[in-house]
């Protein structure tokens, strides 16, 4: 990971477990226009999980429509401009 959505939707050093809520991650995806590869749910629970590629439009409209159940985490891979960003639920928190 090389930057990381802070709970406050601005990109911060790279730190695992940094959750945002669906509001600071529309900002941000508003804001930066940016495109975003979503993952819901863990993959080491679940192997066919995929991931979605999707415009920064399409995102948004996603994270309105279902962002109330989950929490996200949200990055930058070194060398990819796409925003990556997990969606987590309640019981892949525990």
């Amino acid at each position: 990971m090389n930057a990381t959505l802070t709970r406050e939707g601005k990109l911060g050093h790279a730190r695992p477990y940094e959750f945002v809520g669906t509001r600071a991650l529309s900002r941000y995806i508003l804001e930066s226009e940016c495109d975003v590869c979503l993952t819901v749910g863990l993959r080491f629970r679940n192997p066919t999980i995929e991931d979605r590629d999707m415009s920064w439009y399409d995102a948004v409209r996603w994270v309105e429509k279902y962002g109330k159940t989950y929490v996200f985490e949200a990055w930058f891979r070194d060398g990819d401009d796409r925003l990556h960003v997990q969606a987590l639920s309640e019981s892949d928190m525990f």
